[in-house]
């Protein structure tokens, strides 16, 4: 793991704090961010933390952070092709997303904010190489860049407590994290 995950991975989890049994959060029962309908949706056994078979609150409540750090490499690092963008900052902001709101919706935003750059490209939520070299050419104008997925992401959340009233009360976190 190189050292910008570990600094990406470490501002990920100060925002998403220990352990959270929130009946409303629709992820469920989570720690370290990991929340139980991810590990179930991996679609094997990985996510059996606790060895007993199947993936539950149990496995949760056994998660160790350098379990947890594992599972966002491989799941939001790797497989959300952070490991390939240039620009530190960038980086670490779409990884950030892609935890909160899952990869695909990180991506679209992403290339929502690139498409003035180059209209041919697709806003589909994937990390091809048209968007993976789109925004890596924008390693001069990535704090503009930055500026733009805040607003994005703060819009998104919005959205979604325009949807639903009741999420409301995860405003302030994630207007607070839309501005990170």
């Amino acid at each position: 793991m190189s050292g910008l995950f570990e600094c990406a991975v470490s501002n990920t989890l100060y925002r998403e704090g220990h352990l959270s049994d929130d009946k409303a959060d629709p992820g469920g029962i989570t720690k370290f961010g990991i929340s139980l309908r991810f590990l179930r949706s991996i679609g094997d056994l990985s996510g059996d933390i606790d060895g007993d078979g199947d993936v539950d609150q149990d496995d949760i409540r056994a998660l160790t952070l350098d379990q947890a750090k594992t599972f966002y490499y491989d799941h939001f690092w790797i497989k959300g092709k952070c490991d390939q963008i240039r620009s530190e900052i960038l980086a670490m902001k779409v990884f950030d997303m892609s935890v909160n709101m899952g990869i695909s919706r990180a991506w679209k935003l992403t290339q929502q904010a690139c498409v003035a750059d180059v209209l041919t490209m697709k806003i589909d939520g994937v990390p091809g190489p048209i968007t993976l070299r789109t925004l890596n050419r924008q390693n001069e104008n990535d704090y503009v860049l930055l500026d733009i997925l805040r607003s994005y992401q703060t819009s998104f959340y919005l959205d979604l407590i325009d949807a639903d009233p009741a999420r409301a009360k995860y405003k302030l976190g994630w207007l607070r994290r839309a501005s990170y």
